[in-house]
């Protein structure tokens, strides 16, 4: 079965985190961004696994265009 993969934003913690374990028990892939608390963004990825879910963190300062256009390969290979 084809499952939908969403992208979030500054999922790892807050708003974003409750989001990205949402979208991930609807059955979703998520691959979310989280900009420097590793330690955080492990955490979601490990909560979501232990729920059945797949989440995917990856580190990405928005604020960079480079890190950004790295980050739309990383959806391209992911969503393959």
């Amino acid at each position: 079965m084809l499952r939908s993969t969403v992208v979030v934003s500054g999922g790892s913690r807050g708003i974003g985190r409750a989001v990205v374990e949402l979208l991930a028990a609807q059955g979703f892939r998520v691959l979310f961004l989280y900009h420097s608390n590793e330690p955080a963004a492990a955490a979601v990825e490990a909560a979501v696994a232990a729920a059945g879910g797949e989440a995917v963190a990856y580190r990405c300062d928005v604020a960079d265009p480079r890190a950004v256009e790295s980050f739309l390969d990383v959806i391209a290979e992911f969503t393959e």
